[in-house]
C-alpha cells in the first residue's frame, strides 16, 4: 500500500500478448523507461505458484515479500530474465500521465507520487497530506474536512472488456506508523 505523499517506483510487467494501457486512479506518473525480459520469467512466476496458476491468483507470494531486487509486492525478481537496453519514453510519454502503454514482453518503470501533481517534491514527504481530503478515509469513515471515506483506489488497464470484467487492483495509501499531517 504507498505512504501518502510518498514516491515510489512501481515496475508494471506485461506477461500476456497484449498492450495494456495502464492508469491509475487519484495520482499521474511519469514513465522512467521500458525494457524487455525473457519469456523464462513467465514460466518461473507461474511455476511459483504451489498448485499452478488459476485465473484470479495474485502474485505467487504475499504483497508484501521483498525480491531478490528489492521489490516489494509479491513477484520474482525480474533482473536475472532482463535484456537488450534501457528504452527511454517516446518524446509524447514525457511528463505527468495518468495512462500509459505497456507492450506485451516488457516492463515498463514509472515514478508514482501520492501528493497533487501542482505541489513541488520538496513540499511534501511520506506522511504529508497535500490533497483537500483525505485519501487515507476508508468506507463508512469521515476525513478531516468532512467528507466521507471512500471505498479506494484502482489501477487498472483502460482495455473495456478488462475494466467491464473487473480485472482492476485496488489499493488504499496509508499514513506511515509516525502518522499523517494535513
Amino acid at each position: 500500500m504507498p505512504t501518502v505523499g510518498g514516491t515510489e517506483e512501481w515496475d508494471i510487467i506485461n506477461l500476456t500478448g497484449d498492450a495494456h494501457p495502464i492508469h491509475l486512479h487519484l495520482i499521474q506518473f511519469q514513465l522512467m523507461n521500458r525494457q524487455r525480459f525473457s519469456s523464462k520469467y513467465d514460466d518461473n512466476w507461474e511455476g511459483a505458484f504451489p498448485g499452478g496458476f488459476q485465473p484470479g491468483d495474485g502474485p505467487p507470494f504475499p504483497y508484501d515479500t521483498v525480491n531478490a531486487d528489492g521489490a516489494i509486492g509479491g513477484n520474482i525478481a525480474l533482473s536475472p530474465y532482463l535484456q537488450g537496453k534501457i528504452m527511454p519514453p517516446n518524446p509524447n510519454e514525457a511528463g505527468w500521465k495518468d495512462t500509459i502503454l505497456v507492450p506485451p514482453g516488457e516492463v515498463a518503470r514509472m515514478v508514482a507520487r501520492w501528493a497533487p501533481q501542482d505541489v513541488p517534491v520538496a513540499d511534501v514527504g511520506p506522511g504529508q497530506i497535500a490533497y483537500s481530503f483525505d485519501p487515507t478515509a476508508t468506507l463508512g469513515s469521515v476525513d478531516f474536512a468532512g467528507y466521507p471515506g471512500g471505498p479506494g483506489y484502482v489501477w487498472h488497464c483502460h482495455i473495456l472488456d478488462h475494466e467491464d470484467n473487473e480485472m482492476m487492483r485496488p489499493y488504499i495509501p496509508v499514513c506511515p506508523p509516525s502518522g499523517c499531517t494535513h
